[in-house]
């Protein structure tokens, strides 16, 4: 691994646990200093202050859980690279919907740690500066961001012919393959260009620059796609929104 110093915070309402998680990061010279907190929200009002390098978060914990504050997290636009720890694999699915770099199963092992390390490392390399996620786009040749679990994906704006909501999972479909994001429709609007992508139903965005025609009578939009039509139903609501109609 490299030999850049970084930071780290542990936050888990289990002491012991933060112990042990502290002297196994003592054996990765490039972790210069480990801070921990057993109170979430103490955990919480200090990442506020002092964003570390890396944040190991408990998912179960009393008061305020691992799922709520990565909300926080979002919420208050907090850059920091996130390793999930817990003793309970199913909660992993409630954490999937926020970016995160990986998660170790308790008890934690030096090779689950060393692994989870080393994804931090390239995930670092790769987003070289933390800059928000709409000046991040920016310096990325115009593509997209859409975070997924476990890896980022990027996208030029003429790569996705449109994104269908599938439950609270998303189906972005492109030229050559259907690619599935563990975020749900809204959040990914979100990070889209609003002057291509626009939603034409509760399930539906499209790329404008795909579209053909909107049959008002059968209240569908066509999609010309390499030569072919995609008839994909509107909201007349949503249309409306857009003045396509």
């Amino acid at each position: 691994m490299p030999n850049h110093s970084l930071s780290a915070l542990i936050i888990d309402d289990e002491k012991d646990s933060c112990i042990l998680l502290v002297d196994l990061l003592k054996q990765f010279p490039e972790i210069e200093t480990t801070s921990y907190f057993t109170d979430p929200h103490e955990g919480m009002a200090y990442l506020k202050k002092d964003i570390p390098d890396v944040l190991f978060l408990d998912m179960n914990m009393p008061g305020l859980n691992g799922s709520e504050m990565l909300q926080l997290i979002e919420k208050e636009n907090i850059h920091v690279h996130v390793i999930i720890i817990t003793a309970f694999e199913k909660t992993i699915v409630k954490a999937a919907r926020y970016s995160m770099i990986d998660y170790i199963l308790k008890p934690i092992s030096i090779d689950d740690l060393e692994q989870s390390l080393k994804k931090f490392w390239l995930h670092k390399k790769q987003h070289s500066t933390l800059n928000p996620i709409s000046e991040f786009n920016k310096t990325m040749c115009n593509k997209i961001r859409i975070p997924n679990s476990f890896e980022e994906l990027f996208f030029l704006p003429e790569e996705i012919y449109y994104l269908e909501a599938d439950g609270n999972y998303t189906n972005i479909i492109t030229d050559n393959k259907t690619i599935t994001s563990s975020f749900h429709l809204g959040r990914i609007q979100k990070l889209l260009p609003p002057n291509i992508f626009f939603r034409i139903s509760r399930k539906v965005i499209i790329n404008y620059s795909y579209l053909n025609k909107i049959d008002k009578k059968r209240k569908i939009c066509v999609l010309n796609i390499s030569d072919k039509e995609i008839q994909i139903p509107y909201s007349k609501l949503s249309i409306m929104k857009y003045r396509l109609t």
